[in-house]
């Protein structure tokens, strides 16, 4: 027969484990969201008019 005590933490793990996966995923979705609309800047450089000296 199961053992009741490890089946319950067999159970607990499996949804720590499955909450503790969303979470992660959720994080690094995020920010990858967050710069889905921004535009893509490689480099600025500043263009004077003028050049000094």
């Amino acid at each position: 027969m199961f053992n009741r005590d490890k089946v319950q933490r067999t159970a607990a793990a499996i949804v720590a484990a499955l909450v503790f996966s969303s979470v992660m995923v959720g994080a690094a979705v995020g920010p990858a969201r967050a710069l889905e609309n921004a535009p893509a800047v490689y480099a600025q450089v500043q263009v004077a008019d003028q050049a000094h000296g």
